[in-house]
């Protein structure tokens, strides 16, 4: 992003990262991956060494901070209280990490990256997934339809359309006008759209087909069906003869 800030698809992959972070409660949203680390024992010694140094040198930072903080409120009629709002600010530590003015982290993500592409399509249908799984449908069908009209060739938003109509209107809901739409646009490309493709000579009037089954699936619930987060997870561990069937199913 550094280098190319301009680039949509590099900003909705980010989006996608910063939601799979927030909704795993044991990750640190501040480190996505760094890849994975070989350490030798000598190695692991002396950073253990380093880190109780310094969570020793912290404690001792802390300490005297608490003993000046006891002394100014010791004379202080509202001391309990006090007491209590410190306590409650330690518990809110963690969540001050994921959010920020009550802004979740992936949302923020999103403004950044509105603010830097707003005319990527990809980013736009990132911001309706947002939208689609806290049911807050005006505006996922408005970010959809900034998607498609920044990105028609981008598949995946009209994947998360269909998905929109079903969880709006029900499972048996008709979907031709967004099936319509979509074969006139004829996408080429996305995570969800390739997938859902089962044979390079698929139409897209197939595609679309298939993925209203898949968004469906057995229990005719598209809240829960071919998420992107989801679909793809852990593929780069998997053999290519698996890692083909994970994406053309």
């Amino acid at each position: 992003l550094a280098i190319h800030s301009s680039t949509g698809r590099l900003w909705a992959i980010m989006i996608q990262l910063q939601e799979s972070i927030s909704n795993n409660n044991n990750s640190n949203p501040l480190n996505i991956y760094n890849g994975p680390t070989v350490y030798s024992n000598n190695d692991n010694n002396d950073n253990n060494d380093n880190m109780i140094t310094e969570q020793e040198d912290n404690q001792e930072d802390l300490d005297d901070d608490n003993n000046q903080d006891e002394q100014q409120l010791s004379d202080h009629p509202n001391n309990n209280n006090n007491n209590n709002n410190n306590n409650n600010n330690n518990n809110n530590n963690n969540n001050k990490i994921r959010k920020k003015n009550n802004i979740p982290i992936e949302e923020q993500q999103l403004t950044e990256a509105l603010n830097k592409v707003p005319k990527s399509g990809e980013v736009w249908c990132e911001g309706a997934r947002i939208y689609l799984r806290k049911k807050q449908f005006n505006l996922a069908r408005k970010y959809l339809n900034f998607a498609i009209q920044f990105t028609p060739q981008y598949g995946d938003s009209f994947i998360e359309y269909l998905r929109l109509e079903l969880l709006e209107l029900g499972p048996y809901t008709d979907t031709s006008v967004i099936e319509r739409k979509c074969i006139n646009a004829d996408p080429n490309y996305g995570g969800l759209w390739l997938y859902c493709k089962k044979h390079p000579l698929d139409s897209t009037h197939q595609v679309i087909r298939t993925a209203k089954k898949l968004l469906l699936g057995e229990n005719n619930d598209p809240s829960s069906n071919l998420l992107v987060n989801q679909t793809f997870i852990n593929i780069n561990s998997l053999s290519d003869e698996e890692r083909l069937k994970a994406i053309f199913n």
